[in-house]
């Protein structure tokens, strides 16, 4: 209960109307708080907080953990080798269905846009019977049926193709394996020189 109220206090100072009151608060003991993530810009208030230090002012040793896929960073979880994890509200669903006690304790804006690599698709009803790559049961997948539905396309048009690592989904695209792929920053510009 003491880590997930510190982890309250972290994300609660990170907001723009609590920056004032930094310097005031100061901690005596520090406690360690590993946290999961992955390569996403979501992070940059946690390395924000790291790197200035606000974490150990307020009683926190926070530790970042970067995975390469999703289905890692919620086994380290499940396992509690780390102690949260920066998710997808997909994910949180997901947790809770399967009866775990866990809790929301901040929220990011976090962005999934279908880059194409294929010069067959010049808009969305080009990838029928196209390959694009995802992590299934996922934000991102979720992000690729709305955008196929918002063009009215059905889901099974389109072979959705389950990678969870997002630098294999981008090297799939680049070596033309997939047409499409769903990508989070930083990967989106990573990917735009494809």
């Amino acid at each position: 209960m003491k880590k997930f109220i510190q982890i309250i206090c972290l994300l609660t100072l990170l907001s723009p109307l609590t920056l004032v009151g930094l310097e005031k608060a100061q901690a005596e003991e520090v406690e360690t708080l590993k946290l999961g993530v992955m390569p996403s810009t979501d992070n940059i208030p946690l390395l924000v907080a790291i790197q200035q230090g606000f974490d150990k002012k307020h009683g926190v040793d926070l530790e970042l953990e970067v995975f390469r896929n999703a289905n890692d960073r919620d086994t380290a979880f499940q396992a509690k080798q780390v102690d949260g994890m920066n998710s997808d509200l997909i994910a949180f669903a997901a947790y809770l269905e399967g009866g775990m006690d866990i809790q929301i304790t901040g929220s990011t804006f976090g962005e999934f846009d279908l880059v194409v690599n294929d010069d067959d698709v010049q808009e969305l009803a080009d990838l029928k019977d196209k390959k694009v790559a995802v992590l299934t049961e996922s934000g991102t997948h979720y992000a690729a049926v709305q955008m196929l539905q918002e063009q009215a396309i059905e889901e099974e048009a389109v072979q959705f193709e389950h990678i969870p690592p997002v630098p294999s989904r981008v090297e799939l695209l680049r070596s033309h394996e997939v047409s499409g792929a769903i990508l989070p920053e930083p990967f989106l510009m990573m990917s735009k020189v494809v």
